[in-house]
């Protein structure tokens, strides 16, 4: 939140109003894509070590399947909500969200395993 924080308070006065639909909500979406498929192996892991768990086995195998259609949604959203006179900003953004995608969420699996 912090570091998405950042290039959003540089730019508080474009993102105002109804300039960009869906604004943090596109932003939102990227990270729970990102946590549900990174943890993903993780979760089924303790659900496969965890005797109590076990009646959860048969809906693991789509958890794959569920990432994919998440992501291919947030990706769709995303480009339904460019906007013309912000699409630079837009895309400045939207790269800076995955940035830190990468340096948080991607540490923080490293770390769990």
């Amino acid at each position: 939140f912090e570091l998405v924080r950042v290039r959003y308070s540089a730019h508080y006065d474009l993102i105002q109003g109804n300039t960009i639909p869906l604004f943090r909500t596109t932003q939102w979406m990227w990270f729970a894509v990102a946590i549900f498929y990174t943890y993903g192996d993780f979760v089924s892991d303790i659900f496969q070590n965890n005797p109590e768990l076990h009646h959860f086995l048969p809906y693991l195998q789509y958890s794959t399947s569920v990432s994919f259609v998440l992501y291919s949604t947030t990706l769709m959203t995303t480009i339904v909500t460019l906007q013309r006179d912000h699409i630079r900003f837009q895309i400045n953004q939207l790269c800076w969200t995955v940035v830190v995608l990468c340096l948080t969420v991607g540490q923080l699996k490293y770390v769990m395993h």
